[in-house]
């Protein structure tokens, strides 16, 4: 393994690839020299980004990256965050997304503190699923993430278990998350996601994605047609049908809740403007949010999977010795 180096513009921080290299990507063995918490971030003109790891002195993954900062907003760039123990051996190891490119990484190693709080996703990553006992195909998909309990004040925490609560979950107005690639409240000339209708629930996902292009298409019907059946190519008679295009540009809607917007704007009066600056943009979940944000994603991803709104939501994960 290379050698890494506290500190910033290390000359000899950086990981060089001239091939594929599978198992994926170079370590570089970095031993602490006081127990605390480290940012180790990359430098590189990729276009495309890269991948980062932590692993153990037996090769154990104790950390993949996994974009859940939300102060990190370089998306081509990494920032991995890790409690680490004096004098132990990590292996850090950055490889480009895709393994075909060729090129320098370069990185740094910060220390932070002896502890530190991270502002990260309650719930980052993709959907999984369990199967059944049988291994068959029924399966129960899982958001994944922390677990949430509701305060005596009515706002979320997350729940350290033993009636313990850590931190209160706040839900992100005005960034973006995973999910969507728009944010929940219009930010200057980006529409959010309010203003594009998606809290009304009598509107099922299918009906809002036509009327996006009746929008594009300044409301003319028959020029969002040609619209759909460009997107939509050789599967556009199949999936004409399948949304109901004709219902949506007649004005008739599938969905089977309610309004919610004079609700959801409510709650754009609470979003955080002053303080930290981590969570500017961002609103403190209480149980109306949280439902909200539940019905939200049971529209435009996974009905019925539990807490799949905290993947809308960051929390401060206090890092530091156990």
């Amino acid at each position: 393994a290379y050698t890494a180096t506290l500190g910033k513009n290390i000359k000899e921080n950086v990981f060089f690839y001239n091939r594929i290299i599978i198992p994926r990507g170079l370590y570089a063995k970095f031993v602490p020299n006081k127990s605390g918490v480290y940012r180790i971030t990359s430098r590189t003109d990729s276009t495309n980004g890269v991948e980062g790891w932590i692993f153990d002195e037996n090769r154990n993954v104790l950390l993949t990256y996994e974009r859940d900062e939300r102060m990190w907003e370089d998306d081509e760039e990494l920032s991995m965050v890790f409690y680490m123990e004096k004098g132990k051996p990590y292996f850090i190891d950055i490889a480009f997304w895709d393994p075909y490119e060729v090129g320098s990484i370069a990185y740094d190693i910060e220390y932070l503190g002896a502890s530190y709080s991270l502002f990260r996703l309650c719930s980052p990553g993709y959907f999984t699923y369990d199967t059944d006992a049988t291994g068959t195909a029924m399966y129960d998909i899982i958001a994944g993430g922390i677990d949430v309990v509701l305060g005596d004040d009515g706002y979320y925490y997350h729940d350290l278990g033993n009636g313990k609560k850590g931190s209160k979950i706040y839900a992100d107005f005005t960034g973006l998350t995973p999910i969507f690639s728009d944010p929940i409240a219009t930010v200057g000339n980006i529409k959010g996601l309010i203003d594009k209708g998606a809290f009304n629930f009598g509107k099922t996902e299918n009906d809002q994605y036509v009327l996006t292009a009746l929008e594009k298409c300044n409301g003319d019907a028959e020029a969002t047609k040609q619209y759909l059946k460009q997107e939509w190519g050789a599967d556009y008679e199949e999936l004409y049908e399948e949304y109901e295009v004709e219902d949506v540009l007649a004005g008739i809607y599938h969905g089977r809740g309610e309004d919610y917007h004079d609700e959801i704007r409510a709650y754009l009066t609470k979003i955080i403007n002053d303080g930290h600056a981590e969570r500017k943009g961002c609103v403190a979940v209480d149980a109306e949010l949280a439902a909200l944000l539940q019905m939200l994603m049971d529209k435009f991803t996974f009905s019925g999977v539990t807490n799949s709104w905290l993947k809308l939501c960051y929390y401060y994960d206090n890092m530091g010795p156990k």
